[in-house]
């Protein structure tokens, strides 16, 4: 464990440990800046959505989330009821 390439390999996963948190925790940071009502209503969704309603719900929400930020734009929804009402 001494070796410099173990060194260099766990120094790297520690960089992608502490993006990763990094992430969540700015991910977290915008949830908690959400006006109450909106946190009421994700909540009331996320409590009463099956298992299958949120599998769909995440697989739609993949196919919109076009640049793959975690968040929808104005442009990406508008393209994604285009497309549907094209389809």
């Amino acid at each position: 464990m001494d070796h410099k390439w173990f060194k260099k390999a766990l120094k790297a996963d520690a960089k992608k440990s502490e993006k990763v948190v990094s992430k969540k925790l700015e991910q977290f940071k915008k949830f908690s800046k959400k006006n109450q009502m909106q946190q009421v209503a994700l909540t009331a969704l996320a409590v009463q959505a099956s298992p299958e309603d949120i599998r769909e719900l995440k697989t739609l929400f993949l196919e919109l989330d076009v640049n793959g930020d975690g968040s929808l734009t104005i442009e990406e929804l508008a393209k994604g009821l285009q497309e549907s009402q094209n389809g």
